[in-house]
């Protein structure tokens, strides 16, 4: 089952809007500097999947890994679980997309294979399944990583789009960012993929 519920958010720190998007005929792109900008959307129960899968997906524009959050709902109280979805400089993995996981006291991370840094559009989808473990997808090119993710998600904190708490701001571009309860079907992500060509 698939559900994506909009939600109102602000930009804060000087968020560039109106930059050419990823997806022809779509709203335009935003731009982040990697020093202070970000959304935010207020914590609330339609972005909360407690114990059910789901699936972020987002259109990124980057040259800079550094651990950079692409979006991310996490609390500042470290007990809480959270996920977040970030470019990663971390060992043997750095300018791949990592996805995270953790119940509130393990960690559970998985990458993908192929690399962001190029400075071109690059097409993201991580898909949460509770029975497997996370699959990311960059450019239709997909990773799977068999991982333990029982634990119930749901935390007090924001959605932050271009930044989280740990995490660094996120130097770039981004489009299209979107959050969805379920595992959304890979014909449809393809679509999704394809309306950028």
């Amino acid at each position: 089952m698939e559900d994506q519920a909009r939600a109102n958010g602000t930009y804060s720190g000087g968020v560039v809007l109106g930059v050419a998007p990823a997806v022809s005929g779509s709203n335009t792109a935003a731009h982040f500097d990697g020093g202070n900008d970000k959304g935010s959307v207020p914590d609330n129960a339609s972005l909360d999947f407690g114990t059910e899968d789901f699936t972020v997906e987002a259109w990124i524009k980057t040259l800079d890994s550094g651990e950079r959050a692409i979006v991310a709902k996490r609390s500042l109280t470290a007990s809480e679980p959270y996920w977040a979805l970030t470019v990663t400089d971390d060992s043997h993995h750095d300018g791949q997309i990592r996805a995270a996981y953790s119940d509130g006291t393990n960690v559970r991370q998985a990458y993908s294979t192929r690399g962001v840094l190029d400075g071109a559009w690059h097409h993201v989808v991580a898909w949460y399944d509770r029975d497997s473990g996370i699959t990311i997808s960059v450019d239709g090119v997909t990773s799977f990583t068999a991982l333990a993710i029982g634990p119930d998600v749901s935390n007090t904190g924001t959605v932050e789009i271009g930044k989280a708490p740990t995490h660094n701001y996120f130097r770039g571009d981004l489009d299209e960012v979107a959050l969805y309860g379920g595992l959304v079907p890979v014909e449809r992500i393809a679509a999704h993929r394809a309306a950028a060509g």
